[in-house]
């Protein structure tokens, strides 16, 4: 008996010892990069990084990597952290297609984000990734379904599902290509691949004024009995799984933020999303996390990393 006790206490005692080495901050001259689009990128948030692509590609200092470079976890101070996430950017973008962003002066072309990395010739230690929702025209689709009502397969959010169920067939294949390229990187990356959040209200059928929330002008009671919010979690579902999948044949660690703005989806007293409306829409806001919302997605890829993170309290971004 006592030899089976040591035995089982030096297993604990591996186990914690693992668990500790999984928790410890990355080693001296760490580079982390972040890849992806316009979520990863802060689009809407201002304050642009310091890169000179940075205002095409609406790059901004409250988004996600940019508090992920100043984390224990993902960079090292003697290290660096970089961003080339870009708004609109689609899978392909990340490691073969040139994307083309409209500047002051009109179209401009970007090189694809690894070709980048390579042509810096940087050996990243840990990259995370987060695309998709621009190959299934995601908001799009969201739009489509909260901007007119009707249910069954004639309605706005049934007619999606021909566009949708293509673009992910083509995603996934984009995507075991993307991680393949930067597992090819110089050095022994860890990936971590995000999917999207869902900022769709939660059930607001009993909480009496709740049901004046309106998003384009139709009814939170209206829209959900519909059916309409059904169609967008699905949809939203098959997305994350198709990243998921994709991640885990090809060993990235996949990082399921779906519930990360639960209590604070839209018609909430503090959305983590920005809530879609005539001028969000305009320009773009739509959908996007708020300051708030981005500090949410850096506490789940620590969490992700085996690092702590504290409440969060940091103050909207202006």
């Amino acid at each position: 008996m006592a030899r089976r006790l040591g035995a089982v206490l030096a297993a604990l005692l591996m186990l914690l010892g693992a668990a500790t080495a999984a928790a410890e901050p990355v080693p001296p001259g760490s580079l982390y990069l972040a890849l992806g689009d316009s979520v990863a990128a802060g689009h809407g948030l201002g304050d642009p990084t310091d890169q000179p692509d940075a205002a095409l590609c609406t790059r901004s200092q409250h988004a996600y990597p940019a508090l992920l470079a100043r984390s224990p976890y993902f960079a090292n101070p003697l290290g660096a952290g970089g961003s080339l996430a870009c708004s609109g950017a689609v899978s392909a973008h990340l490691f073969g297609a040139s994307q083309v962003v409209v500047g002051p002066s009109g179209p401009v072309g970007l090189a694809p984000q690894l070709a980048v990395v390579r042509a810096l010739d940087l050996a990243p230690a840990t990259v995370t990734v987060t695309v998709g929702a621009n190959d299934v025209r995601y908001n799009a689709v969201v739009a489509a379904c909260l901007k007119e009502l009707g249910s069954g397969p004639g309605g706005p959010c049934a007619r999606q599902a021909p566009t949708v169920a293509l673009s992910l067939e083509n995603l996934d294949e984009n995507l075991i290509e993307l991680f393949g390229d930067i597992q090819a990187l110089p050095g022994n990356q860890r990936i971590f691949a995000t999917g999207y959040y869902d900022p769709i209200p939660e059930d607001l059928t009993d909480l009496g004024d709740a049901l004046a929330c309106g998003l384009f002008g139709i009814s939170v009671r209206d829209a959900q009995y519909d059916g309409d919010y059904a169609y967008i979690q699905t949809y939203l579902g098959l997305l994350n799984g198709t990243i998921a999948r994709a991640a885990a044949s090809s060993g990235a660690t996949y990082v399921d933020i779906t519930h990360v703005f639960d209590g604070h989806r839209f018609c909430s007293d503090v959305p983590w999303a920005v809530p879609p409306s005539a001028a969000t829409v305009a320009d773009g806001s739509a959908f996007h996390p708020t300051a708030l919302g981005q500090e949410a997605i850096a506490q789940a890829l620590i969490r992700a990393a085996g690092g702590t993170t504290p409440m969060i309290t940091g103050a909207e971004a202006p």
